[in-house]
């Protein structure tokens, strides 16, 4: 590819379904003189191929790439298209960082952008059916289609719902089971997809034979996670991951789109369960959307110019070794924002098989993708009083040195959470009522750490407080009213002298609709809508981590590789208190970040500890 030529374009020659696919390669030097559209798909199995024919030669492509051009060859056009599989020579590293740093301008500038979810399965071509049905009704306005209610439904298809699932087009008419299959697709699991579609001023979806606008596709999804139906109450992750892919495609495209800009720090966090087969493309193929990256333009952006004149550029270069992107990209971020954030994501003791020191964070492998620091702009957290970080790195950036104080030390430790909604409650099944009670039985355990010590202080009242970890499930502070919806939550879960507790009661309901053939019983029935509010704020933020007590008696919760023993640290420059674990010859181990109620505001500052130094390996 020359130098004046920005990106090659596929023309594929029409055809029938069944005739080999033809093409032909014809270099650009302006986009506008063709109109293009970009295809976004899974490569799929690489030793999976077929044949096709550029200008008359061979070339292998996977079965995947075949069947979507089978798809989209006209029979009697020519149709113009951009595929990086074909489009990219994916030998050369020099040609394949070129083509990265312009990958947002080429989907940028498509006329369309085509989602490629892959050859339907037996029966999954009925989830765009359901989408439709669904999307139709959630446009409806005042439509609350999913209400918080007790009792039980059964269908005809013999399975039993909670009386919150409880509509008739949910349970007669919408395959939910399809829905969640079709989250699975490979699509769903790439990184790259991330800004293939944010960058697009137009994208459609296709699943075989079938098409639907991305805007409908993803707003329908993303409302039925929202609402807890089943894509978010199975305990396979792949669609939870896939809903969270989704929700970073559509904050991304309205950063792109709109006035509001996202870091580099903040993509990488919210693209983290996404995978790639380069590990250095986690951060190759995000950073065209980040506001703090120097994008191949010629007019960078503000905060582009402030990175290049620090020197935080950074720069795709196929040649360098994934732990020198990842530890490049963390004293980037730290220097060009002077705060600390990125300990937030850091692995902790656990080595990785990338070897990196436990300040950088692993963007292949992040155990919490709801570090408290995604939210800064809505927890208010201060822990070191909005003081601008001390630090700095070693010569080799093998060390980082940080300034900040000891502020406790943790006692005791939780059990590991085993956290499972029972708001909303979907199907309702044996499993279902096993991980009820593990939840229960977790919730208990942590009011029993609470009172373990000293019942006269006041951590029963702390402890609501402590359990959504100061925040509502938007990431906002909880206001004081969610005490009372804590104690009603808790009451509800664990029944009292009156009513069984929530497994008790879902069991009944169970065997109460084995006796009917079909049937609705019950529902009429309404849970406060503090309970969901309280599990919403419980799920995001206290079950991804471990209750601990401190020393002085403070609870809060800590990363879920923290140890009794382990240090809360206050760093300047830091939002949120550090754990770190004390090593060998003077040095530290970052473990990660941590609510401590008491001290997310400022308040660590006027411990009597010394300031000092904290060199982190």
């Amino acid at each position: 590819m020359e130098e004046d030529e920005k990106t090659r374009v596929l023309i594929l020659q029409p055809g029938k379904i069944e005739q080999d696919l033809e093409f032909d390669l014809v270099p650009i030097k302006d986009y506008k003189d063709f109109k293009y559209e970009a295809l976004s798909y899974a490569w799929g199995d690489p030793t999976l191929t077929h044949p096709a024919y550029c200008s008359g030669m061979e070339k292998k492509i996977t079965a995947n790439l075949d069947a979507a051009l089978r798809r989209l060859r006209h029979s009697h056009n020519a149709r113009c298209l951009w595929v990086d599989a074909i489009c990219v020579d994916q030998n050369n590293n020099d040609e394949k960082a070129r083509q990265v740093n312009m990958m947002q301008e080429i989907y940028e500038n498509a006329k369309q952008v085509i989602i490629w979810l892959g050859a339907p399965l037996a029966h999954d071509s009925l989830a765009f059916e359901s989408l439709r049905r669904l999307q139709g009704s959630l446009e409806k306005p005042g439509n609350n289609w999913f209400s918080i209610a007790l009792g039980w439904y059964r269908g005809q298809d013999e399975k039993f719902y909670a009386g919150g699932a409880h509509r008739w087009a949910l349970t007669a008419e919408i395959e939910y089971e399809h829905l969640v299959n079709l989250l699975c697709r490979p699509w769903f699991t790439r990184t790259w997809v991330i800004q293939e579609v944010a960058s697009a001023k137009n994208a459609i979806v296709l699943y075989g034979q079938r098409s639907m606008q991305w805007e409908a596709f993803a707003d329908t999804y993303i409302k039925l996670g929202d609402h807890f139906l089943p894509v978010t109450q199975f305990r396979d992750q792949q669609p939870l991951h896939s809903l969270e892919s989704i929700g970073a495609i559509e904050d991304a495209r309205r950063a792109h789109s709109g006035p509001l800009t996202m870091s580099l720090f903040h993509i990488l966090v919210a693209t983290s369960y996404s995978q790639c087969n380069d590990p250095r493309d986690k951060v190759f193929a995000v950073q065209g959307l980040a506001r703090d990256w120097i994008p191949h333009q010629s007019t960078p952006k503000l905060e582009s110019v402030k990175a290049l004149q620090q020197g935080t550029v950074m720069a795709v270069d196929y040649t360098l070794p994934v732990t020198e992107i990842f530890t490049q990209f963390a004293v980037s971020d730290s220097k060009l924002y002077r705060d600390l954030r990125s300990l937030s994501c850091a692995m902790g003791p656990n080595p990785t098989c990338h070897g990196l020191p436990s300040w950088v964070p692993d963007w292949t492998s992040i155990y919490n993708t709801y570090p408290f620091v995604r939210f800064s702009d809505r927890t208010q957290f201060s822990a070191s009083g909005r003081m601008k970080a001390v630090a700095w790195h070693s010569h080799k950036q093998k060390f980082f040195h940080v300034t900040g104080k000891v502020v406790d030390k943790i006692s005791v430790l939780g059990q590991i959470p085993d956290f499972a909604k029972a708001i909303g409650v979907f199907e309702i099944t044996k499993e279902k009522l096993g991980e009820l009670r593990k939840s229960l039985k977790w919730l208990q355990d942590c009011e029993m750490i609470a009172l373990s010590t000293d019942p006269t202080q006041k951590q029963s009242g702390d402890l609501w407080r402590t359990m959504v970890c100061g925040l509502t499930g938007e990431g906002f502070p909880a206001p004081a009213k969610y005490a009372e919806y804590f104690s009603d939550y808790m009451r509800f879960l664990s029944g009292d002298n009156n009513s069984a507790s929530a497994p008790d009661l879902f069991l009944d309901f169970l065997n109460d609709a084995r006796g009917f053939a079909v049937g609705v019983r019950g529902t009429h029935e309404k849970l406060p809508k503090g309970h969901a509010l309280i599990e919403a704020s419980i799920y995001r933020w206290a079950s991804r981590r471990r209750l601990c007590k401190t020393k002085n008696g403070r609870l809060g919760f800590a990363p879920k590789a923290a140890q009794e023993g382990d240090l809360i640290c206050v760093l300047y420059g830091g939002e949120v208190p550090y754990v770190l674990r004390p090593w060998k010859h003077g040095y530290f181990l970052v473990i990660g970040e941590c609510y401590l109620d008491g001290i997310m505001h400022g308040e660590g500052l006027s411990e009597d500890a010394p300031s000092k130094v904290f060199k982190l390996l």
